[in-house]
């Protein structure tokens, strides 16, 4: 079907055909023909193509200028095609035609996914296979890439879909026939060009899980669930989560899976170097030590901010005290499976009548069934787990009753072993419950808590300069102050150098900062919204008494600020004013906003300026805002 007579209208409009291949100069004749050739057969009125052609008005002689085009890209057709291809006139515009032997390649590649699709339907595999990933190439250049048209969006939203569309199929196609490395391509390829498309992500499980790695289809599931979170806010749908339970639950016949090792379920790859943090690791070498030295469980919980590095850090640790037995598991807010970073962890369905019983204890008669339950879960990851290990609980902030309920179990359970439990905790979320469980697992076991802060300006400037960022000595006090030392924020800046072609403007606000931060604000109240908005108006340090009277005269108060000090978006200082606790989020929040309400706001600090009794405490504030 891929024949050598076609238009190819993706990448550089040419036409391949008898006479070789001859290329359409020029933007104009390109989006003429591309118009044209892209309405289906039907004729395309004289006014659309003067739209389509000069999206900002076609000017005053237009029509002129349309008849010149039309008549350059007939003779570039004819000299291509001969007669083949053709523009012909219809009523008050043109149609593009193509005569037997010819096509047009988005024509091409949209038949040949319906006929793969046909014979993946049929079982004929192997024709499905050269089909779509015959589709997937010829959808691979974009269409007018230097133009940028209104009308061609829409378009290469639809040849985007079906280049998924082949993508997936040719991967199905080729695990089908055995063909892993080519059809695990296939799906990373979709992955990539759609990383929130959850049907490629479950392609990508299937066909690794079919290849015979579990541990890649565990790790693709993971950066699934990581990327819907971190891109929608929403959790994997029903299907991939069914998938899921499946790997847990292994073939069967060769009973419970042992798992991944450590890493297998970070939520993404690392790949910015690892600096300072040599007082946290030295604690945990030592509590490592311990364990190991005089055999008992003992538990370290690392608490720190949203992306102050803390599950980097455990996982670093875990390599560092060189524990022989590595296993890592992550709550989510989402609570999809009973016993979730257990299950992670070991590879174990534990089994999903027994996260109900677990989260059952005050029901009569489940007492009984709830601790049979949790004892057999516990023997059975202590049978898993070699001397000495190492357990890393990631967000149990959002640890569920059931999970905290198996985490005393285990840790009991192993009351005569090295086991280190590192658990990492995030400030500025609701506790589900996880504080008050090692408050209680405190007085059985050996338990402390280390506290992630910031990176240090010698730890930045040594991050800079290993990611190859210019003049780290200098930019690294700017970039310090404006993250607080906040890892994430530190990396999510460093990825500006690339997208600059080397150059690198401290004061950017990456998109994913900015996004995370829309996230983060859409948990807020309207009260606490508000008054963020109003902070970042006033600026990086904020006198209390004028956010209190602005908020006043909107009828809030100070009713939101709490709120904002608790989730650690401003921090109170020793002199009774607030700050942003990092001047990227400041930022940030400003750049959301519309200028209307930029103005409005500026207008309400400056009328509460007024109303403050301090004069002193607003005064510097005044020629800002005025």
């Amino acid at each position: 079907m891929t024949g050598a007579r076609q238009l190819l209208l993706l990448g550089t409009v040419r036409a391949l055909g008898d006479a070789g291949e001859v290329e359409l100069r020029g933007t104009q004749p390109a989006l003429l023909l591309t118009k044209l050739a892209t309405a289906e057969g039907r004729p395309v009125e004289r006014a659309e193509l003067a739209d389509a052609i000069w999206p900002r008005g076609p000017g005053e002689h237009w029509e002129g200028a349309l008849r010149g085009l039309v008549g350059k890209v007939r003779a570039f057709l004819r000299g291509a095609s001969g007669d083949g291809l053709r523009i012909t006139t219809s009523g008050q515009g043109y149609r593009f035609e193509a005569s037997d032997g010819w096509t047009v390649d988005i024509w091409l590649a949209e038949a040949l996914s319906s006929a793969g699709a046909a014979a993946l339907a049929q079982g004929r595999t192997e024709q499905a296979a050269i089909d779509a990933q015959a589709a997937a190439s010829l959808l691979r250049s974009p269409l007018l890439p230097a133009v940028d048209a209104p009308w061609l969006a829409a378009w290469r939203t639809r040849l985007d879909r079906s280049r998924l569309s082949a993508l997936r199929m040719a991967s199905a196609a080729h695990s089908a026939l055995g063909a892993h490395d080519e059809a695990v391509a296939h799906a990373e390829a979709a992955v990539v060009l759609d990383p929130v498309d959850e049907a490629s992500h479950r392609v990508l499980i299937e066909v690794l899980r079919a290849a015979g790695d579990s541990a890649g289809a565990l790790r693709a599931y993971g950066e699934c669930r990581r990327v819907l979170h971190e891109e929608l806010g929403v959790a994997p749908q029903r299907e991939t989560e069914a998938l899921y339970l499946e790997l847990l639950a292994g073939d069967g016949d060769e009973g419970p899976s042992r798992g991944p090792a450590l890493g297998a379920f970070v939520p993404s790859a690392f790949d910015r170097p690892f600096v300072g943090r040599a007082v946290e690791l030295a604690a945990i070498a030592s509590a490592w030590e311990r364990v190991c030295t005089a055999p008992a469980p003992e538990i370290l919980v690392l608490v720190g901010e949203a992306g102050a590095g803390k599950t980097r850090l455990a996982v670093e640790a875990a390599t560092f005290v060189g524990a022989p037995g590595r296993r890592y598991g992550r709550c989510s807010a989402e609570q999809m499976v009973p016993f979730e970073p257990f299950a992670e962890a070991f590879g174990i369905d534990v089994g999903a009548d027994a996260g109900a019983i677990a989260g059952d204890a005050d029901v009569p008669g489940r007492a009984g069934a709830r601790g049979e339950v949790l004892g057999s879960a516990a023997r059975l990851l202590r049978e898993a787990m070699p001397d000495p290990s190492l357990l890393v609980i990631d967000d149990a902030q959002w640890a569920d009753a059931g999970t905290i309920a198996l985490l005393r179990q285990v840790v009991r359970a192993a009351i005569d072993r090295p086991l280190l439990v590192l658990i990492t905790v995030r400030d500025g979320e609701p506790d589900s419950g996880i504080r008050a469980a090692l408050d209680e697992l405190d007085a059985a076991v050996r338990s402390s808590t280390v506290r992630i802060e910031g990176l240090r300006t010698d730890e930045v400037r040594e991050l800079l300069a290993a990611s190859g960022a210019p003049d780290p000595d200098a930019t690294a006090s700017p970039v310090r102050n404006r993250t607080g030392g906040n890892a994430f924020y530190v990396t999510q800046m460093l990825e500006l150098v690339a997208e600059d072609s080397g150059s690198f403007d401290p004061q950017r606000v990456p998109a994913t900062v900015t996004e995370l931060v829309r996230l983060r604000l859409a948990s807020l109240d309207p009260e606490s919204r508000d008054a963020l908005a109003l902070a970042a108006v006033l600026g990086a340090e904020v006198p209390r008494p004028l956010v209190t009277a602005a908020l006043g005269r909107a009828g809030s108060g100070g009713a939101g600020v709490p709120e904002l000090v608790r989730r650690g978006f401003l921090v109170e200082r020793t002199d009774g004013s607030l700050g942003f606790a990092h001047a990227i989020v400041r930022d940030a929040v400003y750049d959301q906003m519309t200028p209307l309400r930029r103005r409005r706001l500026h207008l309400r600090a400056a009328d509460a300026l007024e109303g403050v009794a301090d004069r002193t405490a607003v005064a510097p504030l005044a020629h800002h805002l005025l």
